[in-house]
Formats: C-alpha cells, structure tokens, sequence
C-alpha cells in the first residue's frame, strides 16, 4: 500500500498539514483501519475528527499526550504496511513542511526499525530554515543507518536525447532543447507540451512561474 502526501508552499504554519491529508487517505484504505486499536484511533481523531466523534483526546500540552500522539500516528502508518505487501509512506516537497511535522518525522525515523514501511521525501536543496532540521534528521538517520540519500542531477544531453527518443524528435531538436532547459527535467517537460501546442521556443507558462516565484 502507498500513502502519499506533499506540503504545500505557504503552508508551513499549518501545523500537522500533510498529516491529516495522511490520515485520512489511510483510514480510508480497507486493510489500515481494521489493525488500528481503538486508543490510537482515538489520538489520529486529532487530525481526523470523525474518527471518534464522541471522545475528545487531553490537550497535547497535557502530561505524555504528545508522546501518545506521535506513537498513535506511528501506529497508522504501522498499520498502512500490516497487510500481505509492505507500505510505502511518500511525503513531497519536504522543504515546505511545518516544524511539528517535522519532529513527528524525527521520532518516526528513530523507531522505523521492525516496520514494515519504507518512508520516502523528496526536497529541493536550497538554504532553508527547513533544510536546516531536514539535514539534523538525515544525520539521525545516518548514524542508526536506516536511510539513502540521492542526490539527483540534472540530466545530460544523451539522457535528454533517450527522453524525447519516444518522440521522434530530430537530433537538432534534442540538442536545443537541452540548451534551452539545461537539462532540468521540470523545464523539459514544459518545453515538450508547450511543443506539444505548437509554441516551439518561448519560455512556457509553467517555467516562467517558477522563475517568477525563485526571484521573489
């Protein structure tokens, strides 16, 4: 099973944001919800109200309630990857993510060992107070060698070329296309449906945002 997730720019003072997105996508997957016990459905109905109705969880400021939080949104995702097959557990764009999630996922890194669940984050690697806590954890991780970090590259005009190859592009399109986009995938992709519309060269919506957002 796969739960996926992202955190969203602007978003990072939504505390628990891709969580409770998490949440409910699990609770609604038939094999995670029947190996929840009631106490940790009960700590999950922070995020997920509906989940108990009737129960209102102590304040997380409360005496060992934000350890029993954390264990119960462990618990989920323990719960996710009970089944025949082991779960997977996605959360995107990583560097948007708000600090209490943040520490969630410290705790989660240092007690993953005997879960049958593989967490995967993908983050842009640019300074960020984010980055900061994101490199703190990776180093956590690295010492109790339970993770892999990939540093992704931009692409080479022979991997530009294999890409467009399905295309039947001419070798002079590649080419340019790779000068145009230096080889970053998100680019490349732009440039392709915006060819894809007969707007061969000017720079594509999608890629004109994004520079907009970077200089702002």
């Amino acid at each position: 099973h796969t739960l996926a997730t992202r955190a969203f720019p602007g978003e990072t003072n939504l505390v628990y944001g891709p969580f409770v997105q998490a949440a409910r996508a699990a609770m609604a997957q038939p094999a995670s919800a029947p190996n929840l016990a009631a106490q940790w459905k009960i700590e999950i109905a922070r995020l997920v109200p509906e989940l108990a109705p009737d129960v209102a969880p102590p304040p997380l400021n409360s005496p060992g309630a934000q350890s029993r939080f954390f264990e119960g949104l462990r618990q989920m995702l323990r719960a996710v990857g009970a089944g025949p097959d082991p779960g997977i557990f996605f959360i995107d764009d990583l560097q948007w993510i708000d600090p209490a999630s943040l520490e969630f996922l410290t705790y989660l890194v240092q007690r993953l060992q005997g879960m049958r669940l593989a967490l995967v984050t993908t983050w842009r690697s640019e300074p960020t107070t984010s980055n900061e806590r994101i490199r703190n954890l990776l180093a956590e991780a690295g010492r109790a060698r339970t993770v892999t970090t990939l540093a992704l590259a931009r692409l080479s005009p022979s991997d530009v070329a294999k890409l467009v190859r399905p295309l039947h592009l001419s070798s002079d399109l590649a080419d340019r296309l790779y000068q145009e986009t230096e080889g970053v995938p998100f680019f490349i992709v732009e440039y392709l449906e915006a060819m894809g519309q007969g707007d061969h060269w000017s720079l594509p919506q999608g890629a004109r945002n994004l520079l907009h957002s970077r200089l702002s």
